[in-house]
């Protein structure tokens, strides 16, 4: 009755990501370092929450990757997606363009949707599109870099 209640209207996650916070400052040790595994952060969720199932996720990727991997494991999960936002805000300014324009905005999204509302860092469906945009990151480094350096500050559709 309470998830129906005015309290739980604010954010149908904020429940979840609470008990997931409570769930991760009680990791201590190699727990804090390595997690306890998925199962068992899904499991402990569950018994929080009451909803009678066996596993429930916190639906918030960042909170998902700490609570099952731990600080190290789950960082090594997220840091990868962290570094290609920063890969293509740099490509934005060394080649400012509305194809790099939209790499950032792919890029900050993907990250944004993932701490926010999860299913996007572990999810089969989004992670492809996600790869296919992060390859033309490099694909488009290396266009740019095959480019004799006297046309480099041309425009690319120019070219």
């Amino acid at each position: 009755l309470d998830r129906m209640s005015l309290d739980s209207i604010g954010s149908a996650r904020d429940n979840l990501i609470s008990y997931a916070d409570r769930y991760i400052a009680t990791l201590d040790g190699l727990s804090w370092a390595i997690g306890n595994g998925r199962s068992v952060f899904a499991g402990i969720l569950a018994q929080h929450m009451q909803t009678g199932l066996e596993t429930k996720i916190a639906e918030a990727d960042y909170h998902d990757m700490v609570g099952s991997y731990g600080y190290i494991y789950g960082w090594a999960l997220i840091i990868p997606y962290v570094i290609f936002f920063i890969q293509s805000v740099k490509q934005y300014f060394r080649q400012p363009s509305y194809y790099n324009c939209c790499l950032v905005f792919i890029c900050i999204t993907f990250l944004f949707i993932g701490y926010n509302a999860g299913h996007c860092i572990a999810n089969v469906m989004v992670a492809p599109i996600y790869a296919y945009a992060i390859s033309q990151i490099g694909e488009t480094r290396n266009m740019i870099n095959s480019i004799p350096e006297s046309r480099q500050n041309e425009n690319i559709g120019d070219i």
